[in-house]
């Protein structure tokens, strides 16, 4: 490619010499010295080049990292995705912002502020749902209010008697609600533990035991990330058959949210871990799991957006109707979705491909800032 270039521009270099009137060429000197000129000015032309592609690709990378560093602040501007004490006790003036900025987003969204979200929010914590699945559930001839959608498939409580051994390990009574008292709490404070990989930036270990009830999810480990984390657990949700599997300390109570067919494996897993034969009360469950109701009415709380809620707003959803004061930790979903920070505190793997659609995570963490905002609770 030089070796051409420079030939041409020779070329070019003797047709000026001869258009150029008074110019002409000295000899075999002045031919060298043409020569030698326009080897020269090829390969700074070629250099110039060369620099002009390192320009360019360098200015590519940058916009590609602009471009990743943009879908990462649509988790961060949109939804509340950076909070630490939101609005009600602020780290700093921009996440107080942030939070209020999404605070609003949600009031928008749905129509409600100040006064109306606040009543709102007393309407659904005044409905008297079970938490827990009971055996006086199975009695009930009621339908699910969402019963035949992706948040629960069976369409009534009597559909749940067909199955085998479910009857033998539920308890007689929810456990954790009074019928026709929504307003009794079980608890003074609470704090739910999300699992994001911004509780590794904080020390909020030993404030997190101090609560009375302490909510965690699925694998989240304690052990090692107590100054991040605590170590108190006492209530476990797990949202799957293979979470129920995790190791958990003998003084926490597990919870499963199963939502349809695998509450079959559940009941029978439950039955053969206990030991006991079918058809046998059991007077203590090391599992219980959640009404299909409760499921439904926590999906109301986000006017079932998405294909149904997450994990973590059951768990707050259920702190909220059991606690009467709430402290919320490590629900920094961008954290969960991004390319460049640890998705948990505790491991690195990365959520399945279009697993932001399965939940509305912009609706919920929108909530939570706006229940922030209201006095609900508190987000750290």
């Amino acid at each position: 490619v030089e070796r051409t270039s420079s030939q041409n521009l020779l070329q070019l270099l003797d047709q000026s010499q001869r258009t150029m009137p008074g110019r002409k060429p000295s000899g075999a000197i002045g031919l060298r010295r043409q020569q030698q000129f326009g080897q020269w000015a090829v390969r700074t032309g070629f250099y110039l080049l060369a620099a002009a592609a390192f320009v360019s690709s360098l200015s590519l990378l940058v916009l590609r990292y602009r471009t990743l560093e943009v879908e990462e602040r649509e988790w961060s501007a949109g939804p509340a995705s950076e909070l630490h004490e939101g609005t009600v006790r602020s780290e700093g003036s921009a996440d107080a912002e942030r939070e209020a900025n999404n605070a609003a987003e949600f009031a928008a969204a749905e129509g409600l502020k100040g006064v109306q979200f606040r009543e709102w929010v007393d309407d659904l914590l005044n409905v008297s749902v079970p938490i827990i699945l009971s055996k006086k559930a199975l009695r009930s001839k009621e339908a699910f209010s969402c019963g035949g959608s992706h948040v629960v498939k069976f369409k009534l409580y009597k559909d749940l008697k067909s199955v085998a051994h479910l009857v033998d390990v539920l308890p007689e009574r929810d456990p954790l609600t009074t019928p026709g008292k929504p307003h009794e709490k079980k608890f003074k404070t609470c704090a739910v533990v999300g699992n994001s990989g911004s509780l590794l930036e904080t020390q909020y270990g030993d404030q997190i035991d101090q609560h009375d009830a302490v909510i965690r999810f699925n694998a989240a480990k304690t052990e090692g990330y107590e100054q991040f984390v605590g170590y108190k657990t006492t209530f476990r949700l797990l949202n799957s058959v293979d979470t129920m599997k995790v190791n958990r300390d003998i003084n926490e109570q597990g919870i499963t949210t199963l939502r349809n067919n695998d509450i079959k494996e559940w009941a029978r897993n439950t039955l053969a871990a206990s030991g006991a034969a079918p058809g046998v009360a059991l007077t203590h469950l090391s599992a219980l799991t959640t009404d299909p109701e409760f499921l439904c009415h926590t999906w109301s709380w986000v006017h079932n957006r998405g294909d149904k809620p997450s994990s973590g707003l059951v768990g707050i959803v259920m702190a909220l109707k059991m606690c009467e004061e709430l402290d919320i930790y490590g629900f920094q979903y961008s954290n969960y979705f991004s390319r460049f920070s640890r998705p948990h505190y505790y491991d690195w793997e990365r959520p399945k491909k279009g697993r932001e659609k399965v939940h509305p995570f912009t609706r919920e963490v929108a909530l939570y800032a706006q229940l922030a905002k209201a006095g609900f609770l508190k987000v750290w």
